[in-house]
């Protein structure tokens, strides 16, 4: 069982703390309906729309607004897993203002 990511308090994440972000299992996510939630916290991390064109299939939205390629909604709730990983890491490298 590996330890929860660094929190933003706890100082600068090392270069490994960082590489975990990237790997974090899936049990530390949970879907809410069709968001999806990192731990427990309120705010999705990221949420599924049905696409407008096509009811059948969904998209990924990320907290900018910006919306994934529509796909159907086990394909989306899997890939969002990866996206949800790639954003917490780059929101952590942002708070930690890391350049590299």
């Amino acid at each position: 069982m590996g330890a929860l990511p660094a929190k933003p308090h706890q100082g600068a994440p090392s270069g490994r703390e960082r590489h975990h972000l990237r790997k974090t299992p899936r049990r530390f996510f949970k879907w809410r309906g069709l968001g999806l939630h990192y731990l427990n916290r309120r705010k999705p991390t990221l949420t599924l729309v049905q696409d407008e064109q096509f009811p059948r299939l969904y998209r990924i939205t990320y907290p900018d607004g910006w919306q994934s390629t529509p796909a159907n909604l086990t394909r989306c709730k899997d890939a969002s897993y990866g996206h949800a990983r790639k954003l917490l890491a780059e929101l952590e490298e942002v708070a930690h203002g890391d350049q590299a």
